[in-house]
């Protein structure tokens, strides 16, 4: 009796309980193994929502240099440009497409391989009759193929996203049920595994914190570049109106009126000018992401760059102060001129009325300032002055500025071995970039060193 006291079998209350726990532990299993896999399934989903953003992002920026190069390439006839400018925004729309169908492949859509290589075949017959001097075929394929084939890429590239974007929607709302019924398990039944689930999910969160991170960041820079597109149109008509307006009013009469005439060609100088500052930023910043700047440095003096600069300003906006040292530093006078192009348009811009241009040797270095009496930088711009696309809050950009002078500016400067900041002192803005000084040797004796960034 007492042995078989001993294996008696488990009442039928602890059987039960047995069976319930066991069926939370199944259950809890079962619950977190969806939870992972959905977890896993929403970060992939994410991770290709940022794929179609970055494609996106590629297709607008090959239009906005096939529309670039078109308009370079009519410009060539009339001499407002040079094959050698053609060709490189030409380059740049051709990496730019290669670039574009490389991410379409790595996709794996083969609807969307079609389409994008459908586009960049009609792109490339359209940089090909620019190439042959064929303007007219070529603003035909623009305003026809060229454009049809890319509403069809954009559309598809919309109905993935739409897509991908109603898929990660209905997975974060069955997640959060999920994550709620697994919660509850959790407490109720296996308080321990609370701490594992609990870092599992915080690593999880991180990794789709990260990816929205990203995909923000993706699409801040996709809006920023849809609102250069959107005003780099206009702010390169803008000029060339001026100027075709100005030539029309000489060939009507004018002519014969020297003071009139003389005025009216200051001001297509004028405009000419601020056409080709902005060309200069764009093909620049386009040799920039490209990394195929280069530099030729060489011991030269300042003055000679910065007399070269000045009168165009002044012919327009009146006198500027110019105090240079005669001390020689070390620089490109193409990119050195170039740079103080930028700071004394960006001076007239946005600065005040007295602008003046200083250099002079400081300690083992030379600095070249430009100063005006103006309000000086908003507070909300000072972290961001030197960045892309940026102007003054929400207002449109201004006739001869893209958004690109000062980050240009900085960017050259940092390629000759020098730099540029920005100081508000006395009541005057300061834009100073710092350069090297030259060896103690003969200017004359000095050979240029190529340096490619």
């Amino acid at each position: 009796m007492a042995a078989a006291a001993a294996f008696r079998l488990p009442s039928r209350r602890a059987f039960l309980g047995a069976f319930i726990l066991g069926l939370a532990l199944v259950g809890v299993t079962a619950i977190l193994y969806a939870t992972s896999t959905g977890t896993s399934w929403l970060a992939d989903r994410a991770e290709k929502l940022a794929s179609v953003d970055e494609i996106v992002t590629e297709s607008e920026v090959a239009q906005l240099h096939l529309a670039q190069t078109l308009l370079l390439g009519t410009d060539l006839p009339a001499g407002l440009t040079t094959p050698e400018i053609v060709t490189a925004s030409a380059e740049a729309a051709t990496r730019t497409m290669e670039q574009l169908e490389g991410r379409v492949i790595e996709y794996g859509d083969p609807d969307l391989t079609a389409a994008a290589g459908t586009y960049t075949e009609r792109a490339t017959e359209m940089l090909d009759r620019i190439a042959l001097g064929d303007l007219d075929a070529a603003r035909v394929l623009a305003a026809g193929e060229v454009t049809t084939s890319h509403d069809r890429l954009s559309r598809q590239l919309a109905a993935l996203r739409g897509g991908v974007m109603a898929d990660v929607a209905k997975a974060r709302s069955v997640s959060g049920v999920v994550a709620i019924v697994t919660g509850v398990l959790l407490i109720l039944v296996i308080p321990v595994v609370v701490v594992i689930v609990y870092r599992a999910m915080a690593r999880r969160q991180l990794r789709r914190a990260e990816l929205e991170a990203k995909l923000t960041a993706a699409h801040e820079l996709s809006r920023a570049k849809d609102e250069f597109i959107a005003n780099i149109s206009h702010e390169l008509r803008t000029p060339l109106t001026g100027i075709y307006g100005f030539a029309q009013v000489l060939e009507e009469g004018s002519l014969f009126d020297p003071e009139t005439a003389l005025e009216l060609l200051n001001l297509i100088i004028t405009q000419a000018g601020e056409l080709g500052r902005m060309v200069d930023d764009l093909l620049t910043a386009a040799r920039a992401n490209a990394d195929v700047l280069s530099y030729e440095v060489t011991p030269i003096q300042v003055e000679p760059q910065v007399a070269e600069v000045v009168p165009a300003f002044e012919r327009v906006d009146g006198p500027i102060s110019t105090f240079i040292e005669h001390v020689p530093v070390m620089a490109d006078p193409v990119r050195l001129r170039q740079i103080v192009r930028n700071l004394i348009a960006n001076s007239r811009k946005h600065g005040g009325p007295s602008v003046q241009v200083i250099g002079q040797k400081v300690g083992d270095h030379y600095e070249l300032a430009v100063v005006d009496d103006g309000p000086g930088v908003p507070d909300q711009l000072l972290g961001t002055m030197f960045e892309r696309f940026m102007h003054s809050g929400d207002t449109p950009l201004v006739s001869g500025s893209v958004g690109l002078g000062l980050n240009i500016a900085r960017t050259l400067a940092r390629g000759m071995g020098g730099d540029i900041e920005y100081k508000r002192m006395d009541g005057f803005t300061q834009f100073v970039m710092v350069l090297q000084l030259a060896p103690v040797q003969a200017e004359s004796d000095a050979r240029p060193e190529v340096i490619h960034v």
